[in-house]
């Protein structure tokens, strides 16, 4: 009896300092829940590409939109998919980012629809990137398409503030987590189910193919083929906010003020540059001293005052045109076109 009670005393004082032991030397591991939720509509899954096909990117231009586009829901700014950064085929990687002024809709609660902020793709199940106004409110839902859904998507925890700018990022990384990012600060994320697949589509700025678009100003439009870290996100959008314009109108004013100015602009343009080169053929040309010296004072007199009112005249143009650019509308490049507009 005595030599049992001996060897379970034995017996407890080696497990007692194995545990310490083990406590010691090797901290215990810790186990914690990832914070992503995985969100995916049960539907027909894209088609596999089987493996990773070399592409180059046709322009190294990340500024799809280095102005101002005014948008009231009914049109899309529309950019080729050769003018933007090309996106790897299967595990694609990007971030796409814009400023947006939102007019305040006051019945935004009785809006039973989405209302789309970019879309890009060709067919209506394309996804890869996307993002619009949830019904009911200003959050945003923000989508891709896989190799195992039609679309996966996640939506901002607060909605976008109205008649301010706001800097709106969206990004997808090689660890496959989408995350949004409103005025460079992380907003949401959500862990992608099967790989992201892109599409060769156009980019559609202010609204999709299919529903009707927001009413806001966008500005600063990027695009990248890699996920920007957090830091250049916060970097990009406190340079965006800060040039961002001034706006006293609705943006739906503005689009069509815009559209009909930007006629007038062009003409007036035409008709200035006329009138001004007429004024500058009919001022005398620069004369020798005795000339000049010999010139009544009268004379004098009208040519300086004319001289004075061509360069008075030049200036109103310049301001003019400055004037018609900041306000406006739709600042399309060489390789933008306006669907609708």
């Amino acid at each position: 009896m005595r030599a049992s009670l001996a060897a379970a005393a034995v017996l407890l004082a080696v497990l007692a300092s194995s545990a310490v032991g083990v406590g010691a030397d090797h901290p215990r591991t810790v186990s914690r829940t990832p914070r992503f939720k995985t969100f995916a509509r049960p539907s027909r899954a894209k088609a596999w590409v089987p493996e990773a096909h070399v592409f180059a990117n046709k322009t190294r231009d990340t500024d799809v939109l280095d102005g101002v586009l005014a948008v009231d829901g009914t049109y899309a700014l529309v950019v080729s998919n050769d003018q933007l950064p090309s996106l790897a085929p299967i595990s694609s990687t990007f971030t796409i980012a814009m400023s947006l002024f939102l007019h305040d809709d006051l019945n935004v609660a009785s809006i039973d629809a989405h209302r789309g902020i970019f879309w890009k793709g060709g067919a209506s199940g394309d996804r890869t990137p996307s993002a619009w106004l949830i019904p009911h409110s200003n959050r945003v839902t923000y989508r891709v398409s896989t190799s195992s859904a039609e679309e996966v998507w996640g939506t901002s925890a607060a909605a976008l503030p109205t008649r301010r700018w706001v800097h709106l990022a969206f990004s997808v990384g090689a660890d496959r987590i989408m995350r949004l990012y409103v005025d460079g600060k992380l907003d949401s994320a959500v862990e992608i189910v099967g790989e992201v697949v892109a599409n060769d589509g156009p980019l559609y700025l202010g609204k999709d193919a299919h529903l009707t678009g927001i009413n806001a100003f966008i500005a600063s439009v990027q695009m990248h083929a890699h996920a920007l870290e957090d830091e250049d996100i916060a970097q990009a959008a406190a340079h965006a906010l800060r040039a961002a314009p001034d706006f006293d109108g609705e943006a739906s004013a503005e689009a069509r003020a815009g559209a009909d100015a930007n006629c007038e602009a062009r003409e007036r343009h035409h008709r200035d540059g006329d009138a001004f080169a007429s004024l500058l053929s009919s001022l005398p040309m620069p004369m020798h001293a005795r000339q000049a010296a010999a010139m009544t004072s009268s004379a004098r007199a009208e040519m300086e005052v004319r001289t004075s009112q061509a360069r008075a005249d030049a200036i109103a143009n310049a301001e003019e045109k400055e004037k018609m650019a900041r306000r406006c509308v739709l600042y399309t490049g060489p390789h933008t076109t306006a669907s609708a507009w």
